[in-house]
């Protein structure tokens, strides 16, 4: 039996960074600083070290970032600093940020904005230390730094640094113009030359003038954030499967999400970032379950455009980012970076301090209905049950949907155990493949796992799906099922009466024909597709995909794509949202 938990992120005890930050009196050659929270509350594994991990890092990431941008820091004592940045909100005077802890065991980590109200940033921590070394060098400025990848071939010193074209000059003039040294390096240039830049970096620019084939995947280790212009790298980056990319000759773009750090200064929805018309990207291909859209090309085909995954965020070939990665909406190789507005170079200025370390990690901001995490068992040989632990991160009133695939026909005898509500139980094309989904809202205290039993020895697949944002009252708004046998299984057509619904495919298949990771349905997003992986046994495998749809209507049918013909049970439903 395998069991796979999705979104729940190994926890360190201790978290350490390093930073350099030079102020005009005292250079900061070593900064360390750990944090653990109480674990109490939270599921705990067994060997005792998993915490609130997304928490944790959210905090340490953040002051990372700030100490790294830092202009000036004025306190620095084992459990507190202060420090100013950069100007944030325009007005031309820089920020103050101060970040403490009383050092009694328990007590919450606290931050000031500028001279606020101490705010709450971590409650219950169980020590929180700042270890620093320091020498003084009179006199001496030395600001944050930002890695340039250029298209030009290295300079001749053997270190992959070159000299950038006079379209990406126009591009590193604009990030100096806010403070940050930039160093230029070649796409060109040896994993080890990015590895040894990268160590002194705060964050990395890549223009659309680069080509994806030289730079490779050589960011893609890199726990420093990256923004890049280029759709192709970011489907390198792990936005993107078989990224289908469109462009088209506009000045606007419509945020979606205007509480991300991002977008947040931005009012209402249509944002000029172009003074004429210039290329915009966006696509419509599978992307990240976790990748999260900030903005689309335009209100009629609603296609992503601007997106960004967090650090531990799962990228589209199941594997986690080890950075923050922000998608920008522009960056053809003609793009013309004299035509943004000063809203478009404020969109690239704030997607730049994101990368840094500013502002909180994308947990904090999801709204609206969303898959959160997903647990998972196989079984490959002859059982009649199947047990499948409860998504991790559950809370209260949070919907949970339940899905049991069993070879065979097991229809009349498949059953949950607990409060669940059925959604569909019964069998598929020729009666080869059995199929079970259920809903139930999350109780304050639910048990570590739930078991689903059937009549007789079969191999099985069995999930647990997290979601939030859903109605609260009747979250199934619509389902609709069909059955038969193909290489390419019919999802059916729901039709949604209000705006908004998430809309998941869900599939059960006989025998091990599912591509894992990938269903197969166009546009949608995967968020499971395996099989039992039985040997010798009859084998059964189950998928699901998810699409939003943002206007009430018919969803039409979607197709699941298999790697032979197999018999088939599906099942569609619609998420109905919060009111």
């Amino acid at each position: 039996m395998r069991k796979l938990k999705r979104n729940l992120r190994r926890a360190f005890t201790l978290l350490e960074l390093s930073v350099a930050s030079v102020t005009s009196a005292v250079l900061v050659a070593g900064l360390a600083s750990s944090i653990f929270i109480a674990s109490q509350s939270l599921d705990v594994a067994s060997d005792g070290t998993l915490v609130e991990t997304r928490l944790a890092s959210r905090i340490v990431n953040e002051i990372n970032g700030n100490l790294q941008s830092a202009v000036s820091i004025s306190e620095l004592t084992d459990r507190s600093v202060t420090m100013s940045v950069h100007d944030r909100d325009g007005n031309g005077v820089p920020e103050t940020i101060r970040y403490f802890w009383s050092g009694i065991t328990g007590n919450p980590l606290y931050k000031v904005y500028n001279n606020g109200s101490a705010t709450i940033i971590a409650p219950d921590v169980q020590s929180f230390s700042l270890q620093w070394i320091s020498r003084m060098i009179e006199g001496v400025t030395s600001p944050p730094a930002v890695l340039f990848v250029s298209n030009e071939a290295p300079d001749n010193g053997g270190d992959g640094i070159a000299t950038a074209s006079s379209v990406e000059q126009e591009r590193i003039e604009i990030i100096q113009g806010w403070g940050y040294d930039v160093t230029v390096i070649s796409a060109q240039a040896s994993q080890s030359n990015f590895d040894a830049v990268l160590e002194k970096v705060v964050a990395v620019y890549v223009p659309g003038t680069v080509n994806r084939l030289d730079l490779g995947t050589k960011l893609n280790p890199t726990e420093i954030g990256v923004v890049t212009e280029s759709m192709s790298h970011g489907e390198v980056l792990g936005f993107y499967n078989s990224l289908v990319a469109q462009n088209s000759d506009q000045q606007t773009i419509e945020i979606t999400n205007n509480t991300h750090f991002i977008t947040e200064i931005f009012a209402g929805s249509t944002l000029q970032i172009a003074s004429a018309d210039v290329s915009i990207s966006s696509t419509d291909s599978k992307r990240s379950i976790e990748a999260a859209e900030l903005a689309v090309a335009n209100s009629t085909t609603l296609n992503p455009s601007l997106l960004i995954l967090d650090a531990g965020d799962q990228l589209a070939n199941g594997s986690s980012a080890a950075g923050r990665r922000c998608q920008l909406p522009w960056g053809e190789v003609s793009f013309d970076v004299t035509a943004l507005t000063n809203d478009g170079i404020t969109l690239m200025r704030r997607a730049v301090q994101w990368a840094t370390g500013v502002g909180p990690d994308t947990e904090t901001v999801i709204t609206g209905l969303q898959f959160r995490e997903l647990t998972e068992t196989l079984e490959s040989s002859s059982t009649d049950n199947i047990t499948v632990e409860v998504p991790p991160g559950y809370e209260e009133n949070d919907l949970l949907l339940a899905m049991v695939v069993t070879d065979s026909n097991e229809g009349s005898h498949l059953a949950a155990a607990g409060s669940w509500t059925p959604i569909f139980v019964g069998e598929g094309g020729d009666a080869d493949v059995t199929l079970g989904v259920w809903w139930k809202f999350a109780s304050a205290t639910e048990p570590t796992n739930y078991t689903f039993t059937w009549n007789s020895g079969e191999a099985a697949c069995g999930w647990i799906m997290r979601f939030t944002g859903h109605n609260t009252t009747t979250p199934i708004h619509a389902v609709a099922t069909d059955l038969g046998k193909s290489s390419s299984p019919n999802s059916p057509a729901v039709t949604t009466t209000v705006n908004d619904c998430l809309i998941l495919r869900i599939g059960a298949f006989d025998d091990n024909d599912v591509s894992p990771g990938d269903t197969g349905v166009a546009s949608h997003n995967t968020i499971v597709a395996q099989n039992s992986n039985s040997s010798g046994f009859g084998p059964c495998a189950g998928a699901v995909a998810s699409i939003l749809q943002p206007i009430a209507s018919d969803t039409g049918n979607a197709n699941f794509s298999l790697d032979g013909s197999e018999e088939y049970r599906t099942v569609t439903i619609a998420i109905e949202p919060a009111e």
